[in-house]
Protein backbone atom coordinates (compact mmCIF):
# COMPACT_ATOMS: atom_id res chain seq x y z
CA UNK A 1 0.00 0.00 0.00
CA UNK A 2 1.03 3.17 -0.85
CA UNK A 3 0.95 6.54 1.20
CA UNK A 4 1.24 10.24 0.38
CA UNK A 5 1.29 12.48 3.14
CA UNK A 6 1.62 16.79 3.23
CA UNK A 7 5.32 16.46 4.66
CA UNK A 8 6.24 15.08 1.31
CA UNK A 9 6.94 11.07 2.47
CA UNK A 10 5.81 8.20 0.93
CA UNK A 11 5.98 4.92 1.93
CA UNK A 12 6.17 1.69 -0.02
CA UNK A 13 6.81 -1.50 2.39
CA UNK A 14 9.99 -0.57 4.01
CA UNK A 15 11.32 1.76 1.95
CA UNK A 16 10.99 5.81 1.93
CA UNK A 17 10.70 7.54 -0.74
CA UNK A 18 11.11 11.39 -0.55
CA UNK A 19 8.39 13.20 -3.10
CA UNK A 20 7.21 16.39 -3.55
CA UNK A 21 3.34 16.54 -4.19
CA UNK A 22 2.24 18.27 -6.99
CA UNK A 23 -1.24 18.99 -5.92
CA UNK A 24 -2.99 17.28 -3.09
CA UNK A 25 -3.56 14.35 -5.84
CA UNK A 26 -0.55 13.24 -7.28
CA UNK A 27 2.87 12.89 -5.88
CA UNK A 28 6.29 11.57 -7.92
CA UNK A 29 9.79 10.59 -5.93
CA UNK A 30 13.15 12.36 -6.42
CA UNK A 31 14.20 10.21 -9.32
CA UNK A 32 11.17 10.57 -11.63
CA UNK A 33 10.04 6.91 -11.30
CA UNK A 34 6.23 6.19 -11.76
CA UNK A 35 5.14 6.30 -7.64
CA UNK A 36 2.10 8.30 -8.35
CA UNK A 37 -0.97 8.51 -5.74
CA UNK A 38 -4.39 9.72 -6.02
CA UNK A 39 -6.68 10.26 -3.35
CA UNK A 40 -8.46 13.17 -1.11
CA UNK A 41 -6.79 14.73 1.58
CA UNK A 42 -8.26 17.81 3.90
CA UNK A 43 -5.92 21.09 4.89
CA UNK A 44 -2.53 19.95 7.30
CA UNK A 45 -3.84 16.89 7.97
CA UNK A 46 -2.11 13.57 5.72
CA UNK A 47 -3.32 11.78 2.82
CA UNK A 48 -5.22 8.50 3.67
CA UNK A 49 -3.88 5.48 2.17
CA UNK A 50 -4.10 5.64 -1.62
CA UNK A 51 -4.66 3.97 -4.68
CA UNK A 52 -1.30 3.79 -6.86
CA UNK A 53 -1.48 5.16 -10.36
CA UNK A 54 1.14 4.71 -13.09
CA UNK A 55 1.63 7.27 -15.98
CA UNK A 56 -0.91 7.06 -18.55
CA UNK A 57 -0.43 8.03 -21.63
CA UNK A 58 -3.41 10.21 -22.87
CA UNK A 59 -5.85 8.90 -25.98
CA UNK A 60 -6.12 12.14 -28.79
CA UNK A 61 -9.05 13.24 -30.80
CA UNK A 62 -8.43 15.92 -33.53
CA UNK A 63 -12.19 17.60 -34.36
CA UNK A 64 -12.07 19.62 -37.57
CA UNK A 65 -13.84 23.25 -38.17
CA UNK A 66 -17.73 22.79 -38.58
CA UNK A 67 -18.91 24.00 -42.16
CA UNK A 68 -21.04 26.32 -39.97
CA UNK A 69 -18.38 28.15 -38.87
CA UNK A 70 -16.16 27.91 -42.21
CA UNK A 71 -19.33 29.84 -43.94
CA UNK A 72 -20.05 31.88 -41.41
CA UNK A 73 -17.40 33.41 -39.54
CA UNK A 74 -14.78 32.82 -42.32
CA UNK A 75 -12.37 31.00 -39.56
CA UNK A 76 -11.72 27.48 -38.56
CA UNK A 77 -11.57 26.36 -35.10
CA UNK A 78 -9.84 22.67 -34.42
CA UNK A 79 -10.46 21.05 -31.55
CA UNK A 80 -7.96 18.55 -29.76
CA UNK A 81 -9.06 16.35 -26.70
CA UNK A 82 -6.63 14.40 -24.75
CA UNK A 83 -8.23 11.42 -22.84
CA UNK A 84 -7.61 9.63 -19.24
CA UNK A 85 -3.94 10.85 -19.27
CA UNK A 86 -1.52 10.55 -15.78
CA UNK A 87 0.12 12.52 -14.45
CA UNK A 88 -1.98 15.87 -15.16
CA UNK A 89 0.95 17.90 -16.24
CA UNK A 90 1.06 16.46 -19.59
CA UNK A 91 1.09 19.67 -22.40
CA UNK A 92 -0.85 20.11 -25.99
CA UNK A 93 1.08 21.51 -28.92
CA UNK A 94 0.06 22.02 -32.64
CA UNK A 95 1.97 21.71 -36.12
CA UNK A 96 0.44 22.80 -39.23
CA UNK A 97 2.02 20.90 -42.25
CA UNK A 98 4.90 20.57 -39.94
CA UNK A 99 5.37 23.80 -38.62
CA UNK A 100 4.60 24.69 -35.27
CA UNK A 101 2.06 26.95 -33.81
CA UNK A 102 1.40 29.50 -30.85
CA UNK A 103 -0.92 32.10 -32.33
CA UNK A 104 -4.64 30.85 -32.36
CA UNK A 105 -4.33 28.77 -29.40
CA UNK A 106 -5.86 28.09 -26.09
CA UNK A 107 -5.60 25.49 -23.62
CA UNK A 108 -8.12 24.06 -21.33
CA UNK A 109 -7.14 23.43 -17.66
CA UNK A 110 -6.91 19.39 -16.78
CA UNK A 111 -10.01 17.69 -15.31
CA UNK A 112 -9.72 14.52 -13.15
CA UNK A 113 -12.38 12.01 -13.99
CA UNK A 114 -13.25 9.34 -11.18
CA UNK A 115 -10.61 6.82 -12.51
CA UNK A 116 -8.12 9.16 -11.20
CA UNK A 117 -7.16 10.32 -14.61
CA UNK A 118 -6.92 13.50 -16.60
CA UNK A 119 -8.12 15.02 -19.47
CA UNK A 120 -7.59 18.02 -21.40
CA UNK A 121 -8.46 20.07 -24.77
CA UNK A 122 -7.16 22.38 -26.86
CA UNK A 123 -8.27 24.47 -29.54
CA UNK A 124 -6.09 25.89 -32.75
CA UNK A 125 -8.14 28.67 -34.48
CA UNK A 126 -6.64 29.47 -38.50
CA UNK A 127 -8.63 31.66 -41.01
CA UNK A 128 -10.43 30.42 -43.44
CA UNK A 129 -7.73 31.18 -46.05
CA UNK A 130 -5.08 29.12 -43.80
CA UNK A 131 -7.48 26.28 -43.51
CA UNK A 132 -7.81 26.27 -47.32
CA UNK A 133 -4.23 25.39 -47.84
CA UNK A 134 -3.83 23.27 -45.02
CA UNK A 135 -2.60 19.91 -45.58
CA UNK A 136 -1.78 18.27 -42.60
CA UNK A 137 -2.95 19.40 -38.63
CA UNK A 138 -1.13 17.35 -35.71
CA UNK A 139 -1.98 17.74 -32.01
CA UNK A 140 0.70 16.04 -30.05
CA UNK A 141 0.67 15.94 -26.03
CA UNK A 142 3.61 15.67 -24.58
CA UNK A 143 5.27 14.74 -21.00
CA UNK A 144 8.91 14.83 -19.70
CA UNK A 145 8.64 10.83 -18.26
CA UNK A 146 6.85 9.68 -21.45
CA UNK A 147 7.00 9.60 -25.14
CA UNK A 148 5.20 11.99 -27.12
CA UNK A 149 1.56 10.80 -28.02
CA UNK A 150 0.48 12.66 -31.60
CA UNK A 151 -2.85 12.52 -33.54
CA UNK A 152 -2.99 13.74 -36.58
CA UNK A 153 -5.89 15.07 -39.10
CA UNK A 154 -5.67 15.09 -43.17
CA UNK A 155 -7.57 17.95 -44.61
CA UNK A 156 -8.12 15.76 -47.85
CA UNK A 157 -10.20 13.23 -45.47
CA UNK A 158 -12.89 16.08 -43.42
CA UNK A 159 -15.87 16.60 -44.98
CA UNK A 160 -16.39 19.85 -47.21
Amino acid sequence: QVECATRFHASSGREQIKAKCLNHHECVNREGEAKFCFGKSSWGSSISPLTLQSNTQPSLTVLPPSSRELSEKKSATLLCLANQGFPSDWSLQWTVDGHSRTNGVTKTPYLLDSTGLYSWSSTLTLSEAEWSSVGTVVCEATHSSQAPVTKALKKSECPE
